[in-house]
């Protein structure tokens, strides 16, 4: 990270992915658990930003996120990003690696990050 660039969700979701447990609580391997508190801790992220009216490119790319999915896969997104990637993935395990793949291949595209 540049000095002149502030930390942003794609930090924290890149510490997530790099160390699931010490950020979810949850076990190596259950990845089931992890996607769950990863949703949580999303969420919870998004409305801290909100509530006090900090500027997040991070947020932003996310936000976008459901979209690119759609139009990637012609998936309709009537529930979360990572529910819908859970629901097409043969395992948990599969659709976290499908997750963070998506995920940094989004913030790839839009130069973000």
């Amino acid at each position: 990270m540049t000095a002149d660039r502030r930390p942003s969700l794609l930090d924290f979701l890149r510490a997530i992915q790099l160390r699931p447990g010490m950020y979810t609580g949850a076990a190596a391997g259950d990845f089931g658990a992890h996607f769950d508190r990863l949703e949580m801790l999303i969420s919870g992220y998004q409305q801290a930003v909100m509530v006090h009216g900090v500027q997040d490119v991070g947020v932003d790319l996310y936000a976008e996120f459901a979209a690119y999915l759609e139009n990637r896969f012609g998936w309709n997104l009537r529930e979360s990003a990572i529910r819908k990637i859970r629901r097409e993935s043969p395992s948990d395990e599969v659709a976290w690696d499908t997750f963070w793949r998506l995920l940094w291949e989004l913030r790839d595209s839009r130069g973000a990050g």
